[in-house]
């Protein structure tokens, strides 16, 4: 820019909406305040009026089990949404090996630890195959990085379902501790 020419950035219209040319660029810990909403009343239950978060990334789904064993994987993906302390996930996870895998499975790996309440969120499975006992649902963790799967209401999913050639698709939403 040449000086003594201006160039605008932000422009304010008669309408009072905002536009920038560039980023709008919150410090560390804050965020936008929507304190001075005044319709519709606020719930009962509200505990902050202020959006100081926003991501987009990924994570990377394993399968864990609680007594020993492991398996190798040809695909293994997942991305995430975190605004606020909700935390949306998904993923794409495909067995091709075992090693003895022994014990309860568990879906591990979130990108956050989970809120430690006793109301959890539930797993929504999209696609699976070749699992022995077909998971069927499963319900993420508290105060962890892990969603439990179940095979029906009181058996969970084991190693013993795995021979190596298990896919899952599936979503889940969470609250994070922070």
């Amino acid at each position: 820019e040449a000086e003594g020419s201006p160039t605008t950035r932000m422009t304010i219209n008669p309408a009072g909406n905002v536009t920038f040319t560039g980023d709008l660029i919150m410090a560390d810990g804050k965020g936008i305040n929507f304190a001075a909403m005044t319709s519709p009343a606020d719930a009962a239950g509200m505990t902050s009026e202020v959006l100081d978060d926003f991501e987009i990334g990924t994570w990377t789904p394993a399968w864990a089990f609680d007594t020993s064993g492991s398996v190798g994987y040809s695909t293994q993906t997942g991305r995430y949404t975190k605004v606020g302390r909700l935390v949306t996930c998904i993923f794409d996870l495909q067995v091709n090996s075992t090693s003895s895998p022994v014990g309860d499975a568990l879906l591990s790996g979130l990108p956050f630890t989970t809120e430690n309440i006793s109301a959890r969120a539930g797993m929504s499975i999209g696609y699976t195959t070749g699992f022995g006992s077909v998971p069927t649902l499963g319900y993420v963790n508290q105060n962890a990085t892990t969603v439990a799967l179940m095979v029906n209401s009181t058996t969970y999913l084991t190693g013993a379902a795995f021979s190596g050639n298990e896919r899952m698709l599936a979503s889940f939403m969470y609250y994070a501790t922070t």
